[in-house]
């Protein structure tokens, strides 16, 4: 609501961050009265107006809120994640479609050449993996600002600690087990496949290699075993200082916004963008800097996505006034956006096609339909699973069976797995950690509630 909002830009950062929406008034004195177990029952109960996540005059959440998720953005999510996988399944023999190209003998046929079936057909979605991480990283800021959206933010420790179990752990089992299926499939290059397959489990397996992986140093090399985990650092490195940037947004959202743009324009210039690229590749002198660079480059899509989560009902109240052809034409628009590479600059694109796809997806009751279907939200479930885990079977299934088998019959085989380890991967290490994180969040809000009620009643 707008009261919320206006009422977050007017908290102190430093107030906002240890007790989110404190409330502005107590009765200080009642409080001093009442021994010390009823007041911690008191103010530890969320359902009174004395809690310091709720602020006077706060309403509760729209019944579909009411779980805290959009299982339609779920299922994109989802969708997203299978593109991903589609498209490094493409990646391993990107460089090797010339060769079919030539056993087609069809000469001067523009369709000989595979490759213009993924450029100019629907199979063009196919290759937009790229495009679908930035689909990740707009709906992660979508998602991470609602409880600000909603009046009911978290404490800085307990994002943090939630955050943590929810990308951190499960990307650490996933390096794990890449790290042991490559030490035990002795992988070589493959000459006839694509640079991207032999890009992966290249470096020499050791303590060392796992230890930077671990650590997220985001350089080429320490991205070896596990090659999807360069959007986990950028992920990672941009929820440090997420909460910071939801209060900046809430307080001056043009300034955030076009701060945010300039800044990726200038990372994305030609110049700037290929030092980085050289210093991560290297990687050179000051790979420090220019990770940390080009994590802030795609700071771009978390402000996007926030921005959306803030003005969610004004926005899909604005397309679902619009008729039917135009609703239609923004479809377009969107996949377009989507499907568009400008070079570095593809990423504003991305950004834009992303909010207006969740924009849209929030307006149309039947694409909401359509996405809470069993399937696509089994698939938006185990999405994070199957993002961890999809790469180091496509590499171990292909390096085991590669000249004895087709490879199509391997990439199947691969994307079969995948899909089945990643519900497997979902039950035995994402649910648990994700559970274990909400207990241990919610521990240290219950720490920061009772150090913010010892400071009201006792000031000195």
């Amino acid at each position: 609501p707008e009261s919320c909002l206006k009422r977050a830009s007017s908290v102190p950062l430093p107030r906002l961050i240890r007790a989110p929406f404190a409330p502005h008034s107590h009765p200080i004195q009642s409080l001093r009265a009442m021994p010390p177990t009823e007041l911690n029952e008191t103010m530890l109960n969320p359902a009174n107006p004395w809690h310091p996540s709720t602020a006077p005059g706060d309403k509760e959440p729209e019944a579909k809120d009411s779980p805290g998720r959009f299982r339609e953005l779920d299922a994109l999510r989802g969708i997203a994640a299978l593109i991903v996988v589609l498209f490094h399944c493409w990646m391993t023999v990107h460089l090797s479609t010339n060769m079919l190209a030539a056993h087609l003998q069809a000469g001067d046929s523009f369709w000989a050449d595979p490759e213009n079936w993924f450029r100019f057909t629907p199979l063009r979605v196919i290759t937009a993996g790229p495009a679908s991480v930035g689909l990740f990283f707009t709906l992660s800021g979508f998602v991470l600002a609602l409880p600000w959206a909603r009046g009911r933010p978290q404490g800085y420790l307990e994002f943090l600690t939630r955050r943590f179990f929810r990308l951190y752990v499960p990307f650490a089992v996933a390096i794990a087990c890449a790290a042991l299926l490559c030490q035990l499939s002795h992988p070589t290059p493959i000459a006839s496949l694509g640079a991207w397959f032999n890009d992966s489990w290249n470096e020499p397996l050791g303590a060392q290699l796992i230890a930077a992986h671990l650590f997220m140093l985001g350089t080429r090399a320490d991205m070896s075993l596990d090659n999807v985990m360069w959007s986990l650092v950028h992920e990672a490195r941009i929820s440090l200082i997420f909460p910071f940037l939801i209060v900046a947004t809430l307080a001056r959202p043009v300034w955030v916004l076009a701060a945010s743009i300039a800044l990726f324009a200038v990372l994305s210039t030609q110049g700037v963008f290929g030092w980085i690229a050289a210093e991560l590749i290297g990687p050179g002198r000051l790979w420090g800097i220019a990770t940390m660079l080009d994590s802030l480059r795609y700071g771009i899509y978390f402000v996007v996505g926030l921005l959306v989560a803030l003005h969610r009902a004004r926005l899909t109240a604005l397309l679902a006034g619009l008729g039917g052809l135009w609703r239609g034409l923004l479809w377009l628009v969107a996949a377009a956006l989507l499907l568009t590479r400008f070079g570095a600059y593809s990423d504003a694109s991305w950004a834009a096609g992303a909010a207006l796809l969740i924009v849209l997806t929030l307006a149309a009751p039947g694409a909401r339909r359509a996405l809470c279907q069993g399937p696509l939200l089994w698939l938006g479930r185990v999405s994070y699973s199957l993002y961890l885990v999809h790469v180091p079977i496509i590499l171990g299934v292909v390096h085991a069976g590669y000249g004895r088998v087709p490879i199509a019959a391997l990439l199947a085989t691969a994307f079969a797995l995948s899909l089945l380890l990643a519900e497997l991967f979902n039950r035995a290490v994402e649910q648990p950690s994700q559970k274990l994180g909400q207990k241990v969040g919610s521990r240290s809000s219950r720490h920061a509630t009772r150090t913010f009620i010892a400071k009201r009643i006792d000031p000195g």
